[in-house]
């Protein structure tokens, strides 16, 4: 993912899920869904803030 501010992906293809983390000063939970749905996977649900 190339979005700005992504410090790192994990993806769980058996869930069908992803952990992002990233720099909520340097980017956005909107502009990261945006990208993923502009690249095919729309985000379903509601997100889940692991801290």
């Amino acid at each position: 993912m190339s979005v700005k501010g992504v410090l790192k992906t994990k993806t769980d293809l058996e869930k069908h899920t992803a952990t992002i983390t990233f720099d909520d000063t340097k980017t956005s939970l909107e502009k990261i869904k945006e990208k993923l749905a502009g690249d095919g996977y729309p985000v379903i649900g509601q997100p889940k803030w692991i801290k």
